[in-house]
């Protein structure tokens, strides 16, 4: 009865929220088919300013358990991103502020799925750890932006940024799960932290596009998510027996 309930329910195609997967060392040992959480965090900027500010950042994540080692999922993003250029031959000093917006869909996979039932300590530790990939879109506000390149000039640089922006983006996961089995008389929650690099098919995640005889920038911008989070899960596979 419980493997035709399995093959029907991963049969099933369905939208749900990242970030949060279970880790199970028994192969006959029950997992749940959805969780829900959100994770926290700060951001570091890769883009044509020099130097990044760390700003926070909210996930909020629902999850398709594939089987205990393998998640389906998206996750909505909000969060600030922030850097500067500090004042040097060619700009008396840049800075930006992008207010951001995002979501994505991600496939994680945990070591688990490698170490088959895991005998020793070193090999459940690495058990919890995951990889994934994914792809999106970020939504950019660029609530403020230098303007000139130096105080002292009389025009903008119009050309070379925008203060809004959408661009397709590809993220890259690597985290750990650390499985709690119960939580305040619940059934089920996990502990994550979870380190997110997003490449962006864009140049104006930071607002700015500068030309080529204005500094060495030639690569789209990347932005990144540190976070720790908690999860709880529902619909319970032994719940459905």
């Amino acid at each position: 009865m419980r493997s035709k309930f399995i093959i029907l329910f991963t049969g099933c195609i369905s939208i749900c929220l990242s970030s949060f997967g279970q880790i199970r060392f028994v192969p006959d040992d029950p997992y749940n088919l959805y969780s829900v959480g959100i994770n926290v965090g700060y951001t570091t900027m890769y883009g044509d300013l020099s130097q990044s500010n760390p700003q926070p950042a909210f996930i909020a994540n629902l999850s398709r358990h594939m089987s205990s080692n393998v998640i389906i999922g998206v996750e909505l993003q909000h969060g600030t991103l922030s850097s500067t250029e500090p004042a040097n031959r060619w700009t008396t000093g840049l800075g930006m502020t992008n207010s951001f917006n995002a979501f994505n869909v991600n496939g994680k996979v945990t070591l688990a799925e490698v170490f088959k039932n895991p005998h020793n300590i070193v090999l459940k530790a690495l058990s919890n750890l995951y990889a994934g990939l994914g792809v999106g879109i970020i939504d950019n506000d660029l609530t403020k932006i230098t303007n000139k390149f130096k105080v002292s000039d009389t025009a903008t640089i119009d050309p070379d940024f925008k203060k809004s922006s959408i661009a397709l983006v590809v993220p890259l996961n690597l985290g750990l799960n650390i499985y709690m089995k119960r939580f305040l008389g619940y059934g089920g929650a996990q502990f994550n932290i979870n380190y997110q690099l997003n490449y962006a098919f864009s140049d104006y995640v930071d607002g700015y596009n500068f030309s080529p005889s204005t500094t060495r920038n030639k690569s789209n911008d990347m932005y990144s998510i540190f976070s720790v989070g908690f999860a709880i899960y529902i619909g319970h596979v032994d719940d459905y027996q």
